[in-house]
């Protein structure tokens, strides 16, 4: 399978999330296991939900059968264990993987994880907590915040679909301060906040456009808004590419953002997955680590 010369990982630890794409990951995780091993590679399975630890240089590679929320609760036993991780989407949006342009076919996520080279990219923290994709404050937050109160069972696109309804008619609109890199750029202003990793987000809305998860910067976007009409507005108009039609919206880039809440807890969501809300008159400080993630390359 490698050409001379090429490396070629031989211990590969399979994080999987069994209820992934309601349940189809363990299928998918069979697979690639099988297809592995077929090539002389040695393949540990761990389920996400007995909380695994992974011991640094134990394995070469580790492979993520789920979606952004298997990544985002294994992100820091991924980053303890210093080795390269490849996803394999089986969730609903799957963002990280779509940066990446990473897909299901075990083939190709065999050639990749045993011989394909590796770059690093940026991983987020909130007060020091990881995250790989975004995390926001405002509406969308509600709308995670709704459907996993409502869950029962796996969750679809239609499953967001009341509960995008009521936040339209009602919308979360917290009133916030935002500072970046010690500079207020927002000051106790009712709007949503978006901090990006990635340009990645649901149904390709991708707010910041711009970020790039490799530059070691945040990418902040903050729409002012007070009605619900006002923020499907800048919905329309980023799925639409329409970006200078708001120019109210607020963008720049920094290494330290920190977010102040008033009046209400506002609530939050890191890729995808509830956040804690951010209590009035207590600070969230969001950073940086530049390169912190390895990550699984293309085999060429």
């Amino acid at each position: 399978m490698s050409e001379p010369g090429e490396p070629k990982r031989e211990r590969i630890v399979l994080l999987l999330n069994s209820a992934s794409g309601r349940g189809r990951a363990a299928g998918v995780a069979d697979a690639i296991t099988r297809a592995l091993r077929s090539h002389g590679v040695a393949v540990e399975t761990l389920d996400v939900h007995d909380d695994p630890t992974l011991e640094p240089g134990a394995q070469d590679a580790i492979v993520v059968v789920g979606g952004d929320g298997t990544l985002h609760h294994s992100l820091g036993t991924i980053l303890d264990a210093d080795a390269p991780v490849r996803v394999v989407p089986c969730g609903t949006e799957n963002l990280f993987a779509r940066e990446f342009g990473w897909t299901a076919c075990v083939e190709r996520i065999v050639e990749d994880v045993a011989r394909g080279k590796e770059r690093r990219v940026d991983v987020a923290l909130r007060d020091g907590e990881p995250f790989a994709v975004m995390l926001s404050v405002g509406p969308d937050a509600a709308v995670v915040s709704r459907v996993a109160a409502n869950r029962a069972g796996a969750i679809r696109h239609l499953s967001y679909v009341r509960p995008i309804i009521a936040e339209t008619l009602a919308p979360t609109l917290p009133r916030l301060s935002v500072t970046v890199d010690g500079e207020r750029i927002v000051n106790e202003t009712h709007g949503w906040l978006v901090v990006a990793n990635s340009r990645q987000y649901a149904v390709r809305i991708d707010p910041a456009p711009d970020a790039r998860i490799d530059d070691g910067l945040l990418d902040v976007v903050f729409v002012p808004a007070r009605s619900g009409l006002s923020a499907a507005a800048f919905v329309v108009c980023s799925r639409l590419r329409l970006r200078a039609r708001r120019r109210s919206v607020v963008r720049c880039t920094g290494r330290e953002v920190e977010v102040s809440a008033f009046d209400h807890p506002a609530p939050t969501q890191c890729d995808g997955e509830v956040g804690s809300p951010i209590a009035p008159s207590i600070p969230v400080r969001l950073t940086v680590e530049a390169g912190a993630l390895r990550v699984v390359s293309a085999a060429t």
